[in-house]
Parts: structure tokens; sequence; C-alpha cells
């Protein structure tokens, strides 16, 4: 190829990007949806869907702090009732003057009687036929109504879909996608997915005003795509450190009048299912982490070993007490939180195959658990003795 021919392509080639959209609508006329809240409807079988998307006209200019302020809020929402999410989206789209489109959404949340009731089949159908919805997306169960979660007050961000995202990355307990749940639904196991709570609190940067707030509040139990149970947020967070989900998390104890503040790092688990010769499931799960005290409020000096080994195992016995009480609760229920019908598919395909279509029965009565933990406090510092101590120590 000659040098001129050679700069002509070059040259086609970097004005593409300035040739605007290809779609056959451009941006412009679009409508991104950021998320979507789904709830039961007053009458049966009525689905009530809400979406909440941004409005460029008032976001500003991006990076200039300058900028003076838009009146309003930089983001909207939209509600419609239906017999389906399509027919609910559809009178949606009716009355807005830009087309939906799927392509941005962050995050959906499900209400827990929706998601108890009709369960999450209705948003994996949709969402499998939708070539455009991204099956990234994080899927979040709201203690209350889903339509109330997009009313949070996004303080540090610029809209709800924001936080729900922000909330997905940090993994406080653990994460679900659309794909996570496509891919359990298929295998015919259970899952855990975030439950979140509503609230109302006065919040400095509305200038006092009592605003509406969310947070992690535990988790919901999944069945069959139906919600069969919730966890507080010990047993949610040990239930993740198990399934390898869960990112430096916080933990505090209290023994008599002695408090303990402490992280973890290095997280590490193992799921072990053994079948044995008489035909029993024996399902050994082991937890390990590296604790960092961040607090000790203690009048005992526990850089002494045999405090810090009394230590430590009160933090192995409280983790290892919240993980037992979670497959508990996870049997009670019938669900399959930890995945263990993949783990025999894959470690004895015929045994499966036997027990698939009952396996929500055999898991919830036949199944038996071993929990092992081996968490360690790795620093030996002066942060291991109350800092009042180290002071008079050193006043000595």
């Amino acid at each position: 190829m000659s040098r001129r021919r050679l700069a002509l392509l070059v040259s086609v080639l970097l004005a593409m990007p300035l040739s605007g959209c290809w779609s056959k609508i451009e941006l412009n006329d679009r409508i991104f949806i950021t998320s979507a809240y789904i709830d039961l409807g007053e009458r049966p079988g009525e689905i009530v869907l809400s979406i909440g998307s941004p409005l460029p006209n008032r976001m500003g200019s991006i990076g200039n702090s300058d900028t003076a302020p838009q009146q309003g809020k930089s983001y909207t929402s939209h509600t419609a009732s239906g017999h389906t999410i399509p027919d609910a989206l559809d009178k949606i789209q009716s009355d807005l003057s830009r087309k939906l489109t799927w392509g941005q959404t962050r995050a959906v949340v499900v209400s827990a009687d929706f998601a108890a009731q009709r369960g999450l089949q209705d948003v994996l159908e949709w969402a499998s036929r939708n070539p455009f919805f991204p099956f990234r997306a994080y899927v979040y169960v709201s203690e209350g109504p889903a339509k109330e979660v997009m009313e949070l007050t996004p303080v540090d961000e610029r809209a709800p879909a924001e936080v729900l995202r922000k909330f997905g990355n940090r993994k406080f307990v653990g994460q679900a996608t659309i794909k996570d749940l496509a891919v359990d639904s298929a295998a015919g196991v259970g899952t855990t997915v975030p439950l979140l709570r509503t609230g109302r609190r006065p919040l400095i940067s509305e200038n006092n005003k009592v605003s509406p707030w969310t947070g992690i509040a535990g988790t919901a139990m999944i069945q069959n795509m139906r919600m069969t149970g919730r966890l507080d947020m010990d047993e949610a967070k040990a239930v993740s450190w198990a399934e390898g989900n869960l990112a430096a998390p916080m933990y505090d104890m209290l023994t008599g009048k002695e408090k303990f503040d402490y992280r973890l790092n290095r997280l590490k688990s193992k799921v072990s299912p053994v079948v044995s010769s008489a035909g029993d499931i024996v399902c050994t799960v082991q937890l390990s982490a590296e604790a960092t005290l961040e607090s000790a409020l203690s009048g005992e000096d526990i850089s002494d070993p045999a405090a810090l080994h009394r230590l430590e195992r009160q933090m192995n016995e409280a983790i290892a007490a919240s993980l037992q009480s979670a497959l508990e609760k996870s049997q009670s229920a019938g669900a399959d939180i930890m995945e263990l019908g993949a783990r025999l598919e894959w470690r004895y395909p015929r045994l499966w195959a036997s027990l698939k279509n009952k396996w929500a029965q055999v898991y919830g009565k036949e199944v038996r658990f071993k929990v092992k933990t081996n968490i360690r406090v790795t620093h030996l510092n002066g942060e291991h003795k109350p800092m009042w101590t180290i002071l008079e120590d050193q006043s000595k």
C-alpha cells in the first residue's frame, strides 16, 4: 500500500468518531434508563414499573466546578402499571418525547413482596429477551416498596442509580447481577441478593431537612427465583465470604466490658462437599483471614500471647456462629445459597441427576454442614494496647 493510500485510510479511521451516532436514533433523542424498580400493583396480577433516568439539560458542564447549579434535580423518574414489565414500559414510553434505552442500566430493585409472591422470573424473562439490557446490572431486593428506593437522597453521587452501583462495587454483603441470577436459575440452585432498607433522617447536605435514605440491611435468600427468607448483616457477610464475594469487612465484638473493632483482609474460603459410601452429603466450609485491630477498648494487655489467643478464639467463634446460623436458616427455607447443587453436579454428576428434581427438600433435610474458621491477628505492635496504656508506659 502506498503512503498516500495509507494516509487516506488513517484519516478516514480517525474521522469515524466525528461522524455522529451510527444508530437510527440520535443520542439527543434518547432517554437512558439507569435504574428500574418493580412492585406489586393494587390489582391481582398487576406490575408497577418505575424507571430512573438523568436529565442532560440539568447536569451542567462535566468537570467544571464553577458552573452555576441548575434548578431542580438532574434526574427524573416515570411510573406505570401493567400486566407485564413490557406492558408497563410501553405505557411509560407513550408519554415521552424520547426513545427509552436500556444500555446504561446500573441496577434493578424488586420489592420483597414481589420477590416472594411472583419471584424474579419476570425480571429474567424481560432482561434476557432485550438485546440491549446489560447483564452486569446489579439486582437488589427492598424490604419495603422498591419505588421508595428511587426516592433516596444521593448525597455523594449524581443520582440514585449511582448509589446502587457503588453499593454493588463495594461488596458490603457481596453482589448479585442479572447474569448471576440467570446462571443460578439454569443450574437449579439458590443464591443471595443484597437487601435494601429505606428510612428518613436529617441530612446536613439538605439543610438538616428530613430526607429519604437507603442502606444495606442484609441479604434475601433466593431459591427457584423466589425469595424464601432473609439473613442479617453478620450472616450475610459470612455467606458472601464463603462464596468469595466479600471485600475487607469490618466486625465489632463485645465481651463483657471489652469492645474490639477489627477489619479482615486476605479472605479465603473453601467449600468441600463429600458424599459418603452410605449416601450422606457432608459439606465442609472453611474460612480464613488476617485481622487488623482498629480499636481495642480493653483493660487487658492483649499483646500478651494468652490474651491474644483468647481474642482470636472469640473472633473465630463469633464468625463460625454467624455462618452456621445462616446455613441453618437456608436449610429451613430450602434455599441452596451456597450453590452446593452446582458443586455436586461437577463432582458427582450421576448423584446430582437423581437429586436435581427434589434438591430443595434434600438440601433442607439431608445435608450436613461443618464450619471451620482460621482468623489470626497479624499485627502485634502498639495498636494491640489501649492508647492511654501506651501513653502511661511512656510517661514512666
